[in-house]
């Protein structure tokens, strides 16, 4: 597989920060199993990537004043 830098923000700040400090290829990836085959065929070369499954509060998806809300 080619190289990148890979991320793991402990928070939704830092994450923000990353995301504010990437550029192009910077993708934030939350099971990446495409993006792992695309990898590997060279179809895509990230720089970076942003792990953002271990942050909470990004998983909860609801209705909120009749407006489909995901993640924080």
């Amino acid at each position: 597989m080619a190289g990148f830098e890979w991320v793991r923000p402990g928070s939704l700040d830092e994450l923000c920060r990353e995301i504010s400090a990437g550029d192009d290829g910077t993708k934030l990836v939350s099971g990446g199993v495409a993006l792992s085959i695309l990898i590997k065929q060279r179809l895509f070369k990230p720089t970076r990537l942003i792990g953002v499954k271990s942050i909470g509060g990004l998983d909860s998806i609801g209705l909120e004043n009749g407006v489909l809300k995901v993640g924080p």
